[in-house]
């Protein structure tokens, strides 16, 4: 099963495995709590660069995004995240607050499809 939290929220028992998947580390308190980080699965800096902007196109993102999961070299970190979630509780986790907002969501759905 997979879950998406903000990687600010607090830890919590029934989070899991916590993942962070952003292509940079986190500042902020020292205190973010994650199992792995796997910057890979982060979005690639020029699909963001124009967020929060009113330049950013979320279509345009989603497209790349699930673009960039497709690539070759990906596939067996996805694979292997996607059979974890399949036998135990994997929390993604990323800077943004809110889901919409994140490619963690498109992301907790391409693995439910693996």
């Amino acid at each position: 099963m997979f879950k998406t939290k903000s990687v600010a929220e607090p830890l919590e028992s029934h989070d899991g495995k916590r993942v962070l998947i952003s292509a940079y580390w986190p500042l902020g308190p020292e205190n973010y709590r994650f199992d792995i980080w796997l910057r890979e699965l982060g979005s690639e800096l020029e699909h963001v660069k124009n967020w929060p902007s009113h330049r950013f196109d979320q279509k345009k993102f989603i497209t790349q995004y699930k673009r960039q999961l497709k690539k070759k070299a990906l596939q067996p970190i996805l694979e292997k995240l996607a059979e974890e979630g399949r036998y135990n509780t994997v929390t993604l986790l990323c800077h943004c607050k809110k889901d919409a907002d994140c490619h963690r969501l498109i992301l907790k759905k391409y693995l439910e499809r693996l």
